[in-house]
């Protein structure tokens, strides 16, 4: 038998014993099944249900999260949030329709355009959620964008995001009624927000929203949830969901969901808003030492270190984390994000405190931006250059091509530029700086 690379890296990455402070929620500790995973790993035969046209154990899944969101209905994804984004916008943006997007949006949904040809009108974050960070989609440019696009097929927004900071979902989706466009809100980051003492969008008023339960409960990767406010809805979003998913999907998946659904209605809560506290007393020593923290109102589980005001680069405190074995969820220039979860044991928040307090300040460093937006001179629509003849050159050499796709880093999987961009020198450096080296331009 072959030598299992990845198997091995991944063996040698548990064994190494590192603080887990990245998703999967479960945090390695998943007790659902025990023993040998691959025994739940079945197909839809009789008894086990169908998810797309679910009568038996899976309607009745999609039940219990529907109740435990208050939603009008909620459907299970395998395919992760990508899935449940791609059903929504699929749903309210016809081809060549206009949706009011924020430039931070992730990658899955500015390639939904490329395979549903609307036209994204970009609304940029305002920047005041601290130094270098993108910041909130404000009401007011909401508004605005809506003004200009007054047959907007929908409102798309990211909140929280990948730094934990929330926009003011209740007044986005209060302008949002006025103008008669639905709110479809991306909280791959925000499964865990009712559960914490804290507002979740369907809540507030979103239309719609997509939960990657997975990045902060007890689920496997790839679980998440399409939340619906009308529940009227529920079989035109499953007929959409069957659209872009998979055929098979995955039983252990959705086991991993059936069991998180237990826990939460046993433990969730209490756990959450216990996590949420001890976040919040994590947060304020970090502060304390010299650290910056997102402003304003944001995720009070997840933790957002400003390395540079304390000197040091982020990459640089990184490698102090590691020298405490505790491995970063996000490695920024400037910020570095953990995500804590109920499932980190005690030993992890120890070593992660004692990293904080054992840290010695330097003399501040300047920050550097997390995300850069720039907005070249656009040729096609990102449809138009996906689907064109393509070739692949090195970046040096693309000054005055377009762009065949959409570039992103991942994580945070926001994209630098997109497809149908006029490259120019601004947008080349920019990219080496992402240390994208190759890119796929049209012919």
């Amino acid at each position: 038998m072959r030598s299992m690379s990845l198997l091995k890296r991944i063996e040698e990455i548990i064994s190494g014993g590192a603080s887990r402070f990245y998703v999967p929620g479960h945090k390695g500790r998943l007790g659902a099944f025990g023993g040998d995973f691959s025994k739940y790993d079945i197909t839809e035969i009789p008894g086990a249900d169908s998810l797309y046209s679910p009568s038996g154990a899976i309607a009745e899944l999609e039940g219990l999260v529907s109740q435990a969101y208050k939603s009008g209905a909620s459907l299970i994804s395998c395919g992760g949030s990508t899935l449940a984004v791609q059903a929504m916008l699929a749903h309210y943006a016809k081809p060549g329709s206009v949706v009011i997007m924020a430039r931070n949006a992730h990658i899955s949904a500015v390639n939904a355009a490329a395979l549903l040809g609307f036209e994204p009108f970009w609304v940029y974050p305002d920047g005041d959620a601290g130094e270098a960070l993108p910041g909130r989609i404000s009401p007011p440019a909401i508004e605005k964008a809506l003004e200009k696009n007054p047959g907007a097929a929908a409102v798309y927004i990211t909140s929280p995001d990948y730094f934990g900071v929330l926009s003011d979902v209740k007044a986005i989706a209060g302008i949002c009624g006025k103008h008669g466009a639905p709110l479809l809100i991306d909280n791959a980051h925000g499964a865990h927000l009712s559960f914490s003492g804290q507002a979740h969008p369907i809540r507030e008023g979103a239309d719609m929203c997509a939960d990657s339960a997975h990045k902060t409960l007890p689920a496997l990767t790839g679980a998440a949830f399409l939340h619906i406010r009308n529940g009227d809805l529920k079989s035109a979003m499953k007929s959409r969901m069957a659209l872009f998913g998979s055929t098979s999907p995955s039983y252990l998946v959705m086991g991993s969901i059936d069991y998180c659904m237990a826990w939460l209605a046993e433990n969730g809560g209490d756990d959450y808003i216990k996590l949420a506290g001890r976040v919040e007393r994590l947060a304020l020593m970090a502060k304390e030492k010299g650290f910056a923290l997102p402003e304003g109102l944001r995720d009070k589980t997840r933790l957002t270190l400003g390395a540079c005001a304390l000197g040091y680069s982020a990459p640089e405190l990184a490698g102090w984390l590691r020298e405490n074995k505790i491995e970063p969820e996000y490695v920024g220039n400037s910020y570095l994000v953990l995500v804590p979860g109920p499932f980190n044991a005690e030993r992890d928040f120890a070593r992660l405190e004692n990293a904080i307090d054992k840290i010695k300040p330097r003399k501040p460093a300047p920050f550097l931006r997390e995300m850069e937006f720039y907005s070249p001179k656009r040729i096609l629509s990102i449809r138009e250059a996906y689907f064109s003849e393509i070739e692949e050159i090195p970046v040096e050499k693309a000054a005055g091509r377009i762009l065949a796709e959409n570039v992103s880093a991942c994580p945070p999987g926001v994209p630098v530029a997109l497809g149908g961009d006029k490259i120019d020198g601004i947008l080349e450096k920019m990219l080496i700086s992402y240390g994208v080296l190759q890119v796929k331009v049209v012919k």
